[in-house]
């Protein structure tokens, strides 16, 4: 459970621990008790009303659980003056899940975000709708958003991600795959890359638009030294290689690879693919 300056749902933290050890503890009738008497305390609360909703739904009352977060979504919606926080949302996010309005719960999060345009925290959390709706379209932009805000490599990352998705999907070809590729470009002109999964991505959307030589030159220049185990590059070099339709010297990759994994099975079947027509 995360809190803030002691504040859990703007709620005093020490208030909502009990409640939370006894969900834990699956005491679900315990924790109504505690609910229902912070409740009685702060009936205007979204949080307070979350976790009723989130006991109920553990108790079985799927019914009773979801009347109880529309009347915590009507509050954060209608209410300007109650807190609308991350906590608070991810909880309702849980039980709208399991009872499988998960689209109520990403309504939740638009309006947050609509209300709070720079929140970071709320802006992950619409994120995170997006994934589990395969919003493909709309993880994009909510990550671009956010990437613009603070400028943050793992941003980047969810967008050229989803970007790649919807081409999996069929939605866009090329012309998607070449607004990642300038995103990462621009990226690394300002920032370089700093993770090796940023590396890989990079590689993956040259590699989608078969642009093999490219994506080799990039692994042996300076963001290659973000693979730090050798046998790791090479498997992609020769991959790549082998790709380009270069098998003689894809062959060589393959060969240092199984000299320095011998028990490399993949890489042996990729070694034998060479032999056997390509």
């Amino acid at each position: 459970m995360a809190s803030k300056f002691g504040l859990a749902g703007g709620i005093p933290e020490r208030r909502v621990r009990p409640i939370w050890d006894a969900i834990d503890s699956r005491q679900f009738k315990n924790a109504l008790k505690h609910v229902s008497t912070l409740l009685s305390k702060h009936p205007n609360s979204p949080y307070c009303l979350a976790l009723k909703a989130l006991i109920l739904e553990r108790m079985g009352k799927s019914d009773e659980a979801f009347a109880v977060c529309l009347n915590a979504k009507e509050l954060l919606h209608s209410n300007d003056s109650v807190l609308m926080d991350d906590l608070t949302l991810s909880t309702l996010q849980i039980v709208f899940q399991r009872l499988d309005h998960l689209d109520m719960a990403t309504s939740c999060y638009e309006y947050a975000c609509g209300r709070f345009a720079n929140n970071l925290e709320l802006m992950m959390g619409l994120f995170n709708c997006y994934v589990r709706e395969y919003s493909f379209v709309k993880q994009q932009q909510t990550a671009i958003k956010m990437y613009k805000l603070v400028g943050e490599e793992r941003f980047l990352l969810w967008a050229v991600c989803s970007i790649q998705l919807q081409v999996f999907c069929g939605n866009g070809g090329e012309k998607l795959l070449v607004l990642a590729e300038g995103l990462i470009k621009k990226h690394v002109a300002s920032h370089s890359l700093h993770e090796p999964e940023a590396l890989m991505v990079y590689v993956s959307i040259l590699e989608q638009q078969a642009k093999y030589g490219d994506a080799l030159e990039i692994l042996s220049g300076k963001l290659g030294s973000l693979l730090m185990v050798e046998v790791d590059k090479l498997r992609i070099q020769g991959r790549l290689i082998a790709r380009a339709g270069d098998y003689a010297a894809a062959a060589i990759i393959f060969q240092k690879i199984l000299e320095l994994c011998p028990d490399d099975w993949e890489c042996f079947l990729h070694y034998f693919r060479l032999f056997a027509g390509g």
